[in-house]
């Protein structure tokens, strides 16, 4: 690494130290190399593990846009974004990590260099969401994450406890500004849909009849309990105002196998405006409604009958009731970014395969 390089790395070290306490941290922790000035990386990247920079294009950067280029790099290895590639299109699935850092750090003030990739119709998402909404062509990034290879878990564990170690900086010595802006992003850890889906739909007070078909699994699957009365059961209502239709099969293929593999009767309903039964499960390849939605009349119902636990299929877009006591889990298609005023969400992303 040239002396000027080096150099000015430290000045930049100096002005997180002064200002940001999480990204202090973060860069602290980082190991940064200096590549040929005729090398492959042309600006800057990752491999999940080191920065790599480009010697004169980080010497022609501003201060203000060296530090977007610690900080966006830095995230990428902090969000776990090689590791979490799997089988996706890596340029498809850079394109969105830098979308997704890229709004978060033009939020907490950074500077963004010209030519980077920034779109607010993804605000608030997750890498994981905005790749689902991206063309399949090729994209093209202007920093972002190299090599076809994974992270050792030893560098998974190391900076997952990097990130700890920086939100508890932040929250000691910083205004929190950085862990309240980013705790819609990717700090939030990837939720199984399906699991949520089982367990919600599984009777959590009793324990004392697991599901012996799973022994040899390893895997103990509370049974289900089809009561004579209402009162303690889960009921389904699925939003059919017309924007959720893009991921309802996954998640009617998902009911179906709960319900075929415990034999049990869960009350369905439709409800866009208005609330349409309790239906027979079977109905649940027949939807009816397209209108608005109101999740008033549902919750209405809920109270009603006593309904304990509530799946309720929405894009979250509706009229909502004050509150509920039941246990609800919210499921949603990828791209939801509103936040309902009670209970859990997970999301149904399209790359999600059975």
């Amino acid at each position: 690494m040239t002396e000027e390089v080096r150099k000015s790395l430290s000045q930049a070290r100096l002005r997180f130290n002064a200002k940001s306490p999480f990204f202090a941290v973060l860069i602290g922790n980082l190991h940064i190399e200096q590549v040929s000035d005729d090398h492959e990386i042309q600006t800057a990247a990752t491999d999940g593990s080191s920065l790599y920079i480009n010697g004169p294009y980080w010497m022609k950067s501003t201060a203000a846009e060296r530090d977007f280029i610690l900080a966006h790099e830095v995230l990428h290895i902090a969000f776990l974004h090689i590791s979490r590639r799997g089988n996706r299109q890596p340029e498809r699935w850079n394109a969105a990590g830098d979308f997704a850092i890229n709004l978060q750090l033009q939020g907490l003030g950074f500077t963004l260099p010209q030519g980077v990739l920034i779109d607010h119709k993804y605000d608030r998402m997750t890498a994981d969401e905005i790749y689902d909404l991206l063309p399949s062509e090729k994209c093209t990034c202007c920093h972002g994450m190299i090599g076809d290879g994974q992270p050792t878990e030893a560098d998974i564990a190391w900076w997952k406890g990097v990130l700890e170690r920086a939100k508890h900086a932040d929250r000691m010595y910083g205004n929190n500004a950085v862990g309240v802006y980013l705790k819609f992003g990717e700090f939030q850890p990837t939720i199984d849909w399906r699991k949520e889906l089982w367990n919600i739909m599984g009777n959590s007070t009793d324990f004392s009849n697991f599901d012996r078909r799973l022994v040899h699994e390893s895997t103990y699957v509370e049974e289900l309990v089809n009561r004579s009365d209402t009162k303690g059961m889960c009921a389904i209502c699925i939003d059919t105002s017309g924007s959720v239709m893009n991921v309802l099969g996954k998640f009617i293929a998902e009911v179906k196998e709960i319900v075929d593999l415990y034999q049990i009767e869960v009350p369905l309903y439709w409800a866009d405006y208005d609330l349409i039964g309790p239906l027979d499960i079977e109905e649940i390849d027949r939807p009816r409604g397209g209108g608005g939605t109101s999740f008033v009349p549902f919750f209405e119902e809920v109270k009603r009958k006593e309904y304990e636990r509530v799946v309720y299929f929405s894009d979250l877009d509706g009229e909502y009731p004050c509150g509920t006591d039941a246990d609800v889990l919210w499921v949603v298609p990828t791209g939801t970014v509103k936040i309902p005023p009670f209970g859990r969400v997970v999301k149904i992303m399209k790359g999600d395969d059975k």
